[in-house]
């Protein structure tokens, strides 16, 4: 049975990645706390539009995610799918695009995320204890 060599290189790529996940997770708690706090606030206070500015600041964050994202798919095509007539400086542009599309579609998924949350917890609050009653 052969083991695979530990490269020192690729223990530093998990470090980079864990430590980006990490930093992903700080940016999502802050985002969420303040999201759903601020909702929360104008909730209490009776500010009455504040449903229809969540739901249109959710609608036009889920749309940009879908345009950025490329839809649902994460699958990235492979050079001979794309269009013959492209030549090779397109085709690199295109492939340097996706990753930039895909880059700040993550950071709206920051941002959507917790819209989402913030949404799901108010119709349980709303609504759970008149179902279980």
């Amino acid at each position: 049975m052969r083991y695979k060599k530990i490269v020192p290189a690729e223990k530093a790529s998990d470090f980079e990645k864990r430590k980006k996940n990490i930093k992903t997770l700080i940016y999502f708690i802050i985002s969420f706390s303040v999201i759903f706090g601020l909702f929360e606030g104008l909730v209490a206070i009776e500010f009455k539009p504040v449903y229809p500015i969540y739901l249109i600041i959710l609608t036009i964050l889920l749309v940009l995610f879908l345009f950025f994202n490329k839809g649902f798919s994460s699958a990235l095509p492979e050079r001979d799918m794309l269009p013959e007539q492209w030549s090779e400086e397109k085709k690199d542009g295109f492939y340097m695009r996706w990753e930039h599309d895909k880059k700040i579609a993550r950071i709206i998924l920051i941002f959507l995320i917790p819209f989402l949350l913030t949404f799901l917890i108010d119709y349980i609050v709303l609504f759970l204890p008149e179902w279980l009653s």
